[in-house]
């Protein structure tokens, strides 16, 4: 008896040696982990000494008891690793951490096995990793950015921030890039832009807010080449220098109240640069406002409204459909109204050219690379713009 006891207890010493807790770290086909929950049981990635990275879905933990879900890229994971190339990951990872890519300079290829739900990009995650260029496939999920998030990337061209983002928070998130068009416009929750410098890059030449923002931090666009800007009805609040650029000539703002802005919101803006407002009453304000009247002489305060292009997708039961799309851009036009359909590059130049007539039509781009291209429709009763994905 005095032996079945001994044994029994040998066996449990052994078995709670050997149970792994959160925080134990173990490695599994050259990839190292470390415990971060378990209840359910999940891990992160810590390193990996691979120069083509494939995340798994899920490992084993070394007693072979606990299945754990990979969940996230950690904190440092590659953190100035220049050997690794590529990165797939898998949907279970919902988490990349703190610069776990920053100043990874030979990765060029990350990529996801199934849907892409990424929804944190941790501080600096990306900064310094100038070989990582496909930002909007990155970011196609993501709910909140982090400070540097991709400063000093290799991102380019159009940069469109998804309808799911709902928080850009510290500095410099997308600074230091050679991005041409940021269009936040499909962020229909992003409400506050709390991160400074967002867009510091003298690249950007086209900057459109999320629909419903109500405030921006300082420096959100400064030094950046944009000549117009249109600012919600919804937003209240300008930062310092958020649009100190020289290029700046056309200001839009959509409501009646003041948007309280800093004594050097638009410093350097040229002398002739315009501010539009609808009514009136908005053009009184704006002119006893000392902020905007530094800026924008009353001469220069102009009733109109110069960036807002008439909508006539409701008028004439307008529609196209799908976006992102594989090629083929169906637009429906319910009235059969004479129209002109144009399609641009990011650049401005033009593409493709058609007339319609019928109200069924379909726009073939299969041919175009994969990318953000601009369609434009006019009727003789006013136009509309369209950003359609290619993917």
């Amino acid at each position: 008896m005095k032996k079945l006891l001994l044994l029994f207890i040998t066996f449990l010493i052994i078995t709670f040696s050997n149970a792994q807790a959160i925080g134990d770290q173990f490695t599994d086909s050259d990839i190292s982990y470390e415990i971060i929950n378990d209840s359910p049981w999940e891990v992160e990635v810590t390193v990996s000494a691979l120069a083509n990275v494939i995340v798994p879905s899920s490992v084993v933990e070394p007693t072979g008891s606990n299945v754990c879900s990979v969940t996230a890229i950690g904190e440092l994971a590659f953190n100035g690793n220049t050997t690794i190339v590529s990165i797939e990951i898998p949907s279970t990872v919902t988490s990349l951490l703190r610069r776990c890519f920053r100043g990874a300079t030979s990765l060029t290829s990350v990529t996801f096995t199934g849907e892409n739900n990424i929804t944190l990009i941790g501080q600096q995650a990306f900064q310094n990793a100038t070989g990582v260029t496909n930002g909007n496939e990155i970011i196609s999920s993501v709910i909140t950015m982090d400070n540097g998030a991709f400063s000093g990337g290799g991102l380019s061209g159009t940069l469109t921030t998804p309808a799911s983002l709902t928080t850009l928070t510290g500095t410099a998130v997308f600074r230091n890039n050679s991005i041409v068009t940021a269009d936040l416009s499909a962020s229909v929750d992003l409400l506050n832009i709390t991160g400074a410098l967002l867009f510091e890059n003298p690249t950007v030449t086209s900057f459109i807010l999320p629909p419903n923002v109500q405030t921006m931090d300082s420096q959100v666009c400064n030094g950046c080449a944009i000549t117009e800007i249109n600012f919600p009805a919804s937003l209240t609040s300008i930062g310092a220098t958020s649009f100190a650029t020289s290029t700046l000539t056309t200001v839009q703002v959509n409501s009646a109240s003041v948007i309280a802005i800093e004594a050097d919101t638009f410093n350097g803006i040229s002398s002739d640069a315009k501010l539009y407002v609808p009514d009136a009453a908005a053009k009184a304000a704006y002119e006893a406002d000392a902020n905007w009247l530094a800026f924008f002489p009353a001469t220069n305060i102009v009733i109109g409204n110069i960036l807002a292009i008439k909508s006539v997708d409701h008028d004439l039961n307008w529609g196209m459909y799908p976006n992102p799309t594989e090629g083929i851009v169906s637009i429906i036009n319910k009235k059969s109204v004479d129209t002109a359909v144009t399609v641009y590059d990011i650049n401005g130049r033009i593409l493709l050219e058609e007339s319609i007539t019928n109200s069924n039509s379909e726009i073939n781009i299969s041919d175009l690379a994969s990318g953000m291209y601009i369609f434009k429709v006019k009727t003789d009763n006013g136009e509309i713009v369209k950003r359609i994905l290619k993917k």
